[in-house]
């Protein structure tokens, strides 16, 4: 059953990829699956910002994408630099030096619509920063990846709108130091203006937007290393601001490399409020 979906999915992206640069209709009923313990999953950031044009259609197509993949593809939206300042009828301030602080990170794209799959710097490309025609196939190379850490999380609010999140990382194979693990809140659909290759269209409907970032921007570091069968665990709080809408909001658990390489090893995503 697992090889015949893998080739569903490698069917669905062959029919993406020549769209990759074209606006994409929606796909219905792409065959995504749910999270399974220790399965491999890939992290999309994205680079964008309110003012930018181009921005759209990339983030259409990672939509397109995510259908595809479901849960095991996660998309994380960076509104950061010049084009992430605000209209004057904009409500939210996406830009922030948390959001600006991680495209410094990962390094600024020189051209839009940009992502990194996994953060990492693949073979025959010259930066981690991926341009929209490349990115369906390194995220199906990265799915293709045996996972060395299973991760596993578990959020509870409160009445105070106090969310409580749990991540629970398990060693698959032995992963030597340095690790490290970030955790990010992203909120999903927001209406808010953006510009678009028809104009600013005001009641634009924002996904995946960063929101916060409850580790240092570059990781907390893990203190020792990972072995088969052994288990880290990692509790983090933040109140949610009034003006988040709770039944959006996604927790987002990453461990990755920060030793001159950023790879991410595997990530989990869920939304805080089930």
């Amino acid at each position: 059953m697992g090889n015949i979906l893998k080739h569903i999915r490698l069917l669905w992206v062959m029919i993406l990829l020549p769209l990759a640069c074209t606006e994409i209709p929606p796909i219905i009923g792409g065959p995504g699956q749910g999270s399974q313990e220790g399965e491999q999953r890939v992290l999309v950031e994205e680079f964008t910002g309110v003012y930018c044009v181009n921005c759209p259609g990339g983030s259409a197509f990672l939509q397109q994408l995510q259908q595809i993949y479901g849960d095991r593809m996660v998309i994380v939206s960076i509104h950061a630099g010049f084009f992430a300042r605000q209209y004057p009828e904009s409500q939210y301030q996406f830009k922030t030096d948390e959001t600006e602080a991680l495209q410094n990170l990962l390094g600024a794209p020189v051209a839009y619509p940009s992502a990194t799959v996994n953060r990492m710097n693949f073979e025959g490309q010259s930066s981690r920063i991926l341009g929209q025609a490349d990115w369906a196939s390194h995220i199906q190379e990265s799915l293709d990846a045996e996972p060395l850490i299973a991760l596993d999380m578990a959020t509870v609010v409160d009445d105070s709108r106090n969310v409580t999140i749990d991540v629970q990382m398990t060693g698959l194979a032995p992963v030597s130091n340095p690790l490290y693990l970030t955790v990010m809140l992203t909120e999903d659909n927001i209406t808010d203006p953006q510009n678009t290759l028809s104009g600013v269209e005001l009641d634009y409907v924002h996904h995946h937007v960063l929101r916060k970032i409850l580790t240092p921007v570059s990781g907390e570091s893990l203190s020792s290393d990972l072995i088969t069968g052994e288990q880290l665990f990692k509790t983090y709080s933040y109140g949610i601001p009034a003006d988040w809408d709770l039944d959006q909001v996604h927790a987002i658990a990453v461990v990755h490399r920060n030793d001159g390489k950023l790879d991410v090893l595997n990530v989990v995503e869920k939304k805080v409020k089930e």
